[in-house]
């Protein structure tokens, strides 16, 4: 259990964290005093609050005593959406219903007075992993993307790293591939020009104020940036490109046999062969019993690293159905930022339980196979 998604040698760090304080805000005028400590994890989307009162101590001298408000849970704000890093930076307001310590049942808003991102590794972009930018040497391939569109492709993907993924690299990844979940009949999956103006469009790389001038500016930006790309990668007699083509650019490619490890779960996970997978069936068959997180340093309970987990999927609000591209496009983000196979292949064997007995490439250790990088 020692090669996960959290070892220093992948750089998908445990210490990933932010340490926030914020005040109670009453609209009645009462606890206005009241303070609380927080810790927020990106990879979880998940965070606890805690109350902090000043009680009688020794010799009459006051000392600061912890009580819990909020256990660590996956909560969600008014919109329904899932608290992110931007939510806790000094100034932000958020609401939260009834805490553990409170006599009435009403919910309570809390304004951010301290932020500490010291610890927050992703977030920073001080310690983001390198997710493909030598991407010529890597590909068996004539086709070449002009430098300029390969410094494009870089900005778009940093940015939908930093928004779409809350600095988490995977699901950053995963979100570039929301307009692009179709398969064709020759199973690929094609990009048109109108679909590369909303991958643009989303990653929010190129938004400015919500002027009338700056809108169209950003518009015209987008167009271009999106005409740009188009142009630079070989099309179909639709004039549409082939995503795996242009994802192979953006993080680098995915070995083969990554990839057959990665539809071997899949195949496992989907009981009816329907090429959809129910979250119920991932909920069941995630391991989160053995993360290290829960069953070394006890960091959360199962079921709360479970719900934080939960939330990567379902993007497209399909009703808790998850295509394999879904499926895939994720792991193509954890591949990307793990050069060795023995720990990517030993990251699957521990997330999920059907693949505890299964040998294969998974079954292999460093030394008795050849170990290939991405």
């Amino acid at each position: 259990m020692d090669t996960t998604l959290y070892s220093e040698v992948n750089r998908l760090e445990r210490g990933d964290f932010l340490f926030f304080h914020c005040v109670q805000l009453s609209q009645h005028e009462r606890d206005v005093q009241r303070y609380f400590f927080g810790c927020y994890f990106p990879r979880w989307r998940g965070f606890y609050l805690e109350e902090v009162r000043d009680m009688p101590g020794p010799l009459g001298y006051k000392v600061q005593r912890h009580f819990p408000a909020y256990p660590f849970d996956v909560y969600l704000k008014d919109n329904g959406e899932h608290f992110l890093t931007d939510d806790f930076q000094e100034g932000s307001i958020f609401t939260l219903g009834a805490s553990q310590n409170q006599r009435d049942g009403e919910s309570k808003r809390y304004k951010v007075v301290h932020c500490d991102d010291s610890r927050l590794r992703t977030r920073t972009g001080t310690t983001l992993a390198d997710i493909g930018n030598d991407i010529t040497t890597k590909l068996n391939q004539t086709h070449r993307v002009p430098g300029e569109v390969i410094n494009l492709l870089r900005e778009i993907r940093d940015a939908y790293v930093v928004y779409a993924g809350n600095g988490i690299p995977e699901i950053g990844i995963k979100a570039m591939g929301r307009h692009f979940r179709h398969v064709s009949e020759d199973g690929k999956r094609w990009m048109s020009l109108e679909n590369i103006g909303k991958l643009v469009r989303d990653s929010r790389a190129f938004s400015t104020t919500l002027s009338f001038e700056d809108t169209q500016k950003t518009n015209s930006t987008i167009s271009n940036n999106a005409r740009s790309i188009h142009e630079a990668f070989p099309q179909n007699e639709e004039g549409c490109i082939d995503y795996d083509l242009f994802m192979d650019y953006v993080r680098g490619p995915m070995s083969q046999k990554r990839k057959d490890a990665v539809w071997e779960i899949f195949r496992k996970l989907d009981f009816d062969g329907d090429g959809y997978l129910n979250i119920l069936d991932i909920q069941a068959r995630y391991n989160a019993q053995q993360h290290p997180v829960v069953a070394v340093e006890r960091l959360f309970s199962a079921d709360k690293l479970l719900k934080g987990f939960l939330t990567v999927w379902d993007e497209n609000k399909q009703y808790g159905l998850i295509p394999y591209a879904e499926f895939i496009d994720y792991y193509n983000g954890v591949s990307a930022v793990i050069a060795d196979d023995y720990i990517f292949f030993d990251i699957l064997r521990n997330q999920w339980k059907v693949m505890r007995d299964w040998g294969g490439t998974l079954g292999t250790r460093r030394g008795k196979s050849e170990v290939s990088t991405m």
